[in-house]
């Protein structure tokens, strides 16, 4: 299906020169979406290894939104280094204009304050 794909775009009513495509998944694919979800469960797994040897839960996601679960600012910004390395290797790029941060104190730290 995919072998010797190619395409044209059309610019102001009139079609580009016809190009090879060599990769990425064709855009409407229906199977598309089970590829990505296949590729960034694996770059999640990979990432928690060196972070989580109690195995305590590090990320909630649903299809390209992640949320991640980390106590402190320290651990936080190694997660997400781990995050963007690990997807990089895989070509997934962490769009961090649109990475919205929210920080939660415990009952525990606020008795603190």
């Amino acid at each position: 299906m995919y072998k010797d794909t190619s395409s044209k775009v059309m610019v102001n009513g009139e079609f580009s020169i016809l190009f090879y495509i060599t990769k990425g998944v064709l855009q409407g694919d229906t199977i598309a979406p089970f590829f990505f979800i296949i590729v960034l469960d694996y770059v999640l797994k990979v990432t928690e290894l060196g972070n989580t040897p109690d195995k305590s839960l590090r990320d909630l996601d649903f299809t390209d939104d992640i949320v991640l679960l980390d106590f402190g600012s320290e651990c936080r910004n190694e997660h997400i280094t781990c995050l963007q390395e690990y997807a990089g290797n895989v070509g997934l790029i962490v769009n961090f204009k649109k990475t919205i941060k929210l920080c939660f104190l415990s009952l525990h730290q606020r008795d603190r304050f």
